[in-house]
């Protein structure tokens, strides 16, 4: 079987790109690649040797990245509470009454 280093110095750089190329994002790919491996290992009991590591891999990142990217281009909605609070914080004075109305 394989050893978490070996797998880690192996395809560590194969994923990072892979993942950069989908998120295009240093930092977030970055984050990406560490959860993949972290969950390659917590399951590599898993693994049936059907296909290649980095097959296995290959999946793993694409799906993290696949859900990163509707996480980020998921419109975010405010409750109620919050817009209420926006339009009463000290910054909200600056509109009128009339564009509260609008609102409320």
């Amino acid at each position: 079987m394989y050893t978490p280093e070996f797998i880690y110095n192996t395809y560590n750089k194969r994923i990072y790109n892979l993942v950069f190329r989908m998120i295009g994002n240093t930092d977030d790919a970055f984050d990406i690649t560490q959860e993949t491996f972290i969950q390659a290992f917590n399951s590599i009991h898993k693994f049936r040797d059907e296909s290649k590591i980095y097959t296995w891999l290959y999946k793993i990142s694409k799906n993290k990245c696949l859900r990163f990217l509707e996480k980020r281009n998921k419109p975010t909605f405010l409750s109620m509470q919050e817009l209420v609070e926006k339009v009463s914080s000290p910054v909200s004075e600056e509109i009128s009454e009339s564009e509260k109305c609008i609102y409320f």
